[in-house]
């Protein structure tokens, strides 16, 4: 798929928010990335119901409002999104693009596979609030625009507050693949005509990359020092430095230039607009008359504006090689992510360790005869051992008639007081007589509170003690016999869990579990 920004306008339409990066990088990491398969497994990560159908011409009527779909035209892994506007119009979301276009054109133009997306109350989420880096950026910038409000009704303040931020701005632009912008109105504004083309350019022109470096620092330093110049009330030397400043640019515009028209031949927007901002800064501040003279600034304050300039080019450059360094690093996670789930590796892993001989009795929750078994190694006790349980529930949830989880306690009885031990067998008993639901219920209510009193008052039966005491023990043994000493632990079909996986891996191979192990 080219792009996932219509998968996730579908999403939204559908009353379901799921965190972009995060899937992102799932789905890039998918074996069979970029295909529908992935997409599709991807979704169901995240607990999303989705699946591909091939619909007949007649049947379109019955499709909801939104649906993804294949057209003939489109790349192989390309969908679309389609929204219903009526019996005879459909809006086409498709390359950035925006169509209208009537039934019988879409029954000629798409090949009949379809693919929907179900809202269950599990994915009905509610959108991510703001983080605390939201409020301190939205502070920052409120706090900013109000130091900055007295003073833009004057026409000097103004200008040299607005163009340093639209520079500023097309700097990032230009920089889009430093900052990982990919952000669609951004890619047509650089990736156009041939002769306008902002990435061949910068590819042939590797010297320009500098300039576009050049051109931040120098906005973030205008910026930076406008905002102190108005807090400390000398903006009369910040505009004659800026004359001095501004002016020294002029070679590296022309140079900009000579290399765009004479060397490669190429326009850059981008270039040519922020060129077009620092020329503005210049015709404007020759028509200022009634600034301060150069002899009558203090010599401290040129110190400061090459201290400030230059510190912020050593910002950047240390910003930019983390920046860099970042994306490499995610590259090789996905890569990483990508060999970690192919199934055939996760395999010859697990079964490459002795396999473990016949269990102990246990809690057994989904189906009892099922072919795939996972053996869970825990205690009630042990505070790593929530998160699993909960993956290991999402998963029954899913598969409860194709797998089983068997619940293996491993506890050390000496060093138990006599309330631990009543409190273990008190919850073996629940789900023998209660069930599964009950079990996790107050299984959940006893990670809440970890107190004995109250969870003993709402769940105390008469109990055969010392048949569970010995089934318990049984389990204990079984564990010292196998030298599993710690928990949380995982058997796959008898096989340890290899260090190199999680539980939570688990459901990327559930689904090849299962076939493989239904094979005669």
């Amino acid at each position: 798929m080219n792009n996932l920004r219509f998968l996730f306008l579908y999403l939204k339409k559908r009353n379901i928010h799921l965190n972009r990066r995060e899937f992102i990088v799932q789905y890039e990491s998918h074996p069979a990335f970029p295909s529908l398969l992935a997409l599709s497994d991807t979704l169901r990560f995240f607990n999303v119901e989705n699946g591909a159908l091939h619909v007949q011409s007649s049947e379109i009527d019955a499709l909801p409002n939104f649906f993804m779909t294949k057209f003939k035209h489109a790349q192989e892994d390309s969908l679309a999104l389609v929204e219903i506007k009526n019996s005879h119009r459909y809006t086409i979301y498709e390359n950035s693009n925006k169509r209208t276009i009537s039934k019988s054109n879409l029954l000629q133009e798409w090949l009949g596979i379809v693919f929907l997306i179900e809202n269950t109350e599990e994915t009905n989420l509610k959108k991510i609030r703001y983080s605390w880096k939201h409020i301190l950026l939205t502070l920052c910038v409120l706090s900013f625009f109000g130091l900055c409000t007295a003073y833009v009704q004057s026409l000097p303040y103004f200008v040299f507050f607005l163009l340093p931020v639209i520079g500023c701005t097309l700097s990032i632009v230009a920089l889009k693949d430093v900052f990982n912008i990919k952000n669609p109105v951004v890619a047509a504004l650089c990736d156009g005509e041939t002769t306008t083309n902002c990435k061949s350019v910068m590819q042939t022109a590797g010297k320009l990359t500098i300039l576009s470096d050049l051109c931040f620092v120098f906005f973030t330093y205008q910026l930076l020092a406008f905002t102190i110049s108005v807090a400390t009330q000398t903006f009369q030397w910040y505009l004659s430095l800026q004359k001095i400043i501004v002016f020294t640019t002029i070679p590296v515009i022309l140079f900009s230039l000579y290399y765009q028209f004479a060397v490669v031949k190429k326009r850059c927007a981008i270039c040519m607009s922020i060129a077009g901002i620092i020329l503005l800064e210049l015709v404007y501040i020759t028509t200022l008359s009634n600034i301060t003279s150069f002899d009558q600034i203090p010599f401290s304050q040129y110190n400061f504006t090459a201290f400030l300039f230059f510190a912020i080019a050593l910002g950047w450059y240390f910003l930019k090689n983390i920046l860099i360094e970042n994306q490499t690093l995610k590259q090789k996670q996905i890569l990483a992510q990508k060999f970690k789930r192919n199934y055939t590796v996760f395999k010859n892993t697990l079964t490459s360790t002795s396999k473990t001989v016949a269990t102990p009795p246990t809690l057994t929750f989904g189906n009892p005869d099922a072919l795939v078994t996972l053996d869970f190694i825990t205690s009630p006790y042990c505070r790593y051992c929530k998160k699993p349980l909960q993956q290991l529930r999402k998963l029954l949830e899913t598969y409860a008639d194709a797998i089983a989880v068997r619940f293996i306690y491993n506890v050390n009885f000496k060093h138990l007081h006599d309330d631990d031990i009543h409190f273990l067998q008190q919850l073996y008993h629940l789900h023998e007589t209660k069930g599964d639901e009950a079990f996790f219920k107050a299984l959940n209510f006893w990670y809440q509170t970890q107190d004995y009193e109250k969870w003993l008052a709402k769940y105390r039966q008469n109990i055969d003690a010392n048949r569970i005491l010995y089934i318990l023990q049984q389990q204990r043994n079984w564990c010292l016999q196998h030298k599993i000493t710690f928990t949380p632990a995982l058997l796959v079909n008898s096989y340890i869990l290899p260090e190199s996986y999680a539980i939570d891996d688990l459901s990327h191979f559930i689904d090849d579990l299962i076939e493989d192990t239904s094979k005669p």
